[in-house]
């Protein structure tokens, strides 16, 4: 019954994400408005990620289940449901977050519309290197996470996985966050943080998209900000001191001029 609710739930909120029909009503939102609603918009994908991910934890278990109990049948069809809730979590973490949405894909195939003229992009693209790429350490332990300064609306940046594992929390160094399927859902990615006063949480930007390594992620940054910060994107228990692992990004930034 889980795996049904689960499901269910999983494609009412693609469907959701791509099919939303208000965007005239939207493009009537006040600036600031409109900005509020691209990071609610970010966070409920993040959400709805980390769902798919459960999802798919569970068929996994399953799928050992039957064969083990040589069902192959059974164990076949959770095998393709696997595979096409696994493509829907790719689609959901390679594609950009706006102010209009996720652009997800829609039934027909064919994408979501794009941000409508006027309003504040949050867009982000995988593309060729661009600028200096320094490497840099980043280590989840550190709530602060690695500071990239302050940084100007049409500034760009650019990362490039290279190395090394961590994990949000426990023992083992363990998820990659740089691959396609990861534990504990979005947990474990990098993420492009806004810090935000003395004592508050860094607001989320956007979540690094896997597959880096190959392409550079390259972030067109939406708005003016003191300060951007790349540190891994979640701590369940809040025991940041107790994150292990560490990992290796190439680091740029591209000023807009």
């Amino acid at each position: 019954m889980n795996l049904i609710v689960n499901g269910f739930a999983l494609v009412l909120g693609l469907g959701y994400l791509a099919g939303d029909s208000h965007a005239q009503d939207r493009d009537s939102l006040p600036v600031d408005a409109q900005r509020v609603r691209a990071d609610y918009l970010a966070q409920r994908k993040n959400g709805l990620t980390r769902l798919n991910q459960n999802y798919l934890d569970s068929l996994a278990a399953l799928q050992t289940k039957y064969t083990e109990a040589n069902d192959l049948d059974a164990a076949l069809a959770i095998k393709k449901e696997m595979e096409r809730v696994a493509a829907e979590i790719k689609a959901l973490q390679v594609s950009p977050v706006t102010a209009e949405g996720p652009e997800t894909m829609r039934p027909s195939g064919t994408l979501a519309p794009s941000t409508p003229s006027g309003t504040p992009s949050v867009t982000a693209t995988t593309g060729t290197l661009a600028g200096a790429l320094k490497d840099t350490v980043i280590e989840p332990w550190k709530e602060d996470g690695v500071s990239l300064g302050k940084l100007k609306k049409g500034d760009k940046v650019i990362l490039q996985y290279v190395s090394g594992k961590w994990k949000s929390h426990g023992e083992l160094a363990t998820e990659d966050p740089d691959a396609i399927t990861i534990g504990h859902g979005d947990e474990n990615r990098l993420g492009i943080f806004q810090k935000q006063r003395e004592g508050s949480r860094p607001r989320l930007l956007i979540l690094v998209p896997p597959g880096t390594k190959q392409k550079p992620f390259v972030y067109p940054i939406p708005d003016d900000y003191a300060e951007i910060v790349l540190r891994i994107n979640e701590d369940p228990d809040g025991k940041w001191e107790q994150n292990p692992g560490s990992v290796v990004y190439k680091v740029g930034v591209e000023k807009g001029g």
